[in-house]
């Protein structure tokens, strides 16, 4: 159990790989200007987590791969500020003010589930603004916000492909995805109940 914050600065690396971490009081990863290396373990938000488990500003590039980040509906899972992120084949469960925020950055998912993750604002799953988002055959199923009950951009470029979307809900608009003030492209999605 990790309590208190742990803040990785430049010239640093942090490593986890194959373990399981759970973040407890004031428990927190940020990322400023380090690196990191996270793969094959997870990373659960344990009692008095703070809101975000993992905050990024302007890595160059991180791969996360195969990680499994459990909100347990009380925390948001990774934030990222600059920079460019891939996650590969990793599951977002059960996050709290959605699974991922991005802002000013380049994100692409490949082959990642986000699960029952919800925000009593935008995005459900993924909150965007101003950057590159790319996610390909990704699902997104039970996740719910006021906009964009899975994925709300704005001022983004952005291609979703061969993802599926099921039983995500919007109370006002965008059941799956909302974007505003971008371009991008849907291509072979399906929607199952989203409303």
């Amino acid at each position: 159990i990790v309590k208190g914050p742990i803040v990785v600065k430049e010239g640093a690396l942090l490593s986890i790989q194959g373990i399981e971490m759970i973040l407890g009081q004031g428990g927190k990863i940020t990322i400023k200007g380090g690196q990191l290396q996270l793969t094959n373990s997870q990373l659960i938000a344990g009692d008095g987590c703070e809101s975000i488990m993992l905050t990024v500003f302007d890595v160059p590039r991180l791969i996360i791969d195969d990680v499994k980040f459990d909100g347990m509906k009380k925390a948001q899972a990774l934030s990222i500020h600059g920079g460019t992120l891939e996650v590969r084949r990793c599951v977002f469960l059960k996050c709290n003010g959605g699974a991922l925020q991005m802002s000013a950055s380049t994100v692409q998912c490949l082959q990642t589930e986000f699960l029952e993750c919800q925000s009593t604002f935008e995005g459900g799953a993924v909150y965007g603004e101003k950057g590159i988002v790319n996610f390909s055959r990704c699902i997104f199923q039970n996740c719910s916000s006021e906009n964009g009950g899975a994925v709300y951009l704005i001022e983004c470029t952005f291609d979703i492909s061969e993802s599926t979307f099921i039983e995500c809900e919007a109370k006002k608009d965008g059941g799956a995805i909302w974007w505003g003030k971008g371009k991008g492209e849907v291509n072979q999605c399906s929607f199952e109940k989203c409303a």
